[in-house]
């Protein structure tokens, strides 16, 4: 093993140590948190971890569509795409009528402002929640 192959190595284990340690440091600092929440604070906190919960669901699969259209553009792109290729067939729609790499781009563009429009709608309700808490104190 060349020294290149090591250093990467040492380099991805530094990364995820360094991660981990964020890691623990925000759940030691989330536990202490909960600790001084009232209970009207803990409950609100329930309702954003719920709402956001569901906006995140989304977010997931928009990430898995945006990452399913890259894959298959650059795919298409780099000549290492079968004739025939497997895909839902919801996604089939954008391939069938646009053909390969164009419907693929149109999947990426779709895949991006539905993150987007999940982003926004997960701040928007954040704030509607924090402000329904603040006009009840």
């Amino acid at each position: 093993m060349s020294w290149e192959y090591d250093r990467g190595t040492i380099l991805f284990l530094s990364a995820l140590g360094v991660f981990i340690l964020f890691c623990g440091i925000m759940a030691i600092r989330s536990a202490k948190k909960q600790k001084r929440l009232s209970p009207e604070e803990r409950q609100l906190q329930q309702r954003i971890s719920q709402e956001m919960g569901r906006r995140g669901v989304i977010l997931f699969f928009a990430i898995l569509w945006l990452a399913s259209g890259m894959l298959v553009f650059s795919l298409y792109e780099m000549e290492f795409l079968d004739q025939t290729f497997k895909i839902p067939r919801v996604l089939s729609f954008f391939y069938d009528v646009f053909g390969i790499s164009t419907g693929a781009i149109v999947q990426v563009v779709l895949s991006i402002l539905v993150i987007l429009i999940t982003i926004v709608s997960m701040i928007r309700k954040r704030r509607v929640l924090l402000a329904e808490f603040h006009s009840n104190e």
